[in-house]
């Protein structure tokens, strides 16, 4: 044996080594970086989940309110056509109690014939005038109930998501 070939086995022994450290090394530092992309990946997708949720949550309690507020309006006219309807159905009561109440009188009332019956046709036009008058008022609650109801209706179609398009 020379000396030579003691030389060249080391050599070929620390090529060998050194190989399979920087390979080592290599795939080490592949892994490395592999975990802390994983991990940031975690990361982000955990804060965006929580960004979304908060956002949801959000719209949510907005949706919410807006609905509270649109059932509300809609309760709220609701009540006043019933309240409109109410006196309506009262004044009608009262213009034929004074209607009935007029004939009574004119037929105990010791006045003459023509006088009688001039009270009971003005009485009986008042009740109409009344009825036009009421019938009129009726007409236009129901026209504002049902405006109402398409504007309450075309809000909740025209919903504008467009406020949650920058969260």
């Amino acid at each position: 044996m020379s000396s030579k070939q003691p030389d060249a086995a080391a050599t070929t022994l620390q090529c060998f080594w050194r190989r399979i450290v920087a390979t080592r090394r290599v795939s080490n530092k592949r892994l490395w970086k592999w975990c802390i992309h994983k991990n940031a990946t975690h990361i982000q997708c955990a804060w965006r989940s929580l960004m979304s949720r908060r956002a949801l949550r959000l719209r949510r309690s907005e949706r919410q309110a807006e609905r509270d507020k649109r059932l509300l309006a809609y309760h709220d006219a609701k009540f006043q056509h019933l309240l409109n309807l109410i006196r309506w159905h009262g004044f009608m009561c009262d213009t034929a109690a004074c209607v009935i109440q007029s004939w009574y009188r004119s037929f105990t009332s010791t006045e003459s014939p023509r006088k009688k019956q001039s009270m009971l046709v003005a009485s009986i036009n008042l009740a109409r005038k009344n009825r036009d008058v009421l019938k009129a008022l009726e007409a236009k609650a129901r026209l504002d109930m049902s405006e109402a109801t398409d504007n309450n209706v075309r809000k909740a179609l025209s919903f504008d998501m467009s406020r949650f398009d920058r969260m």
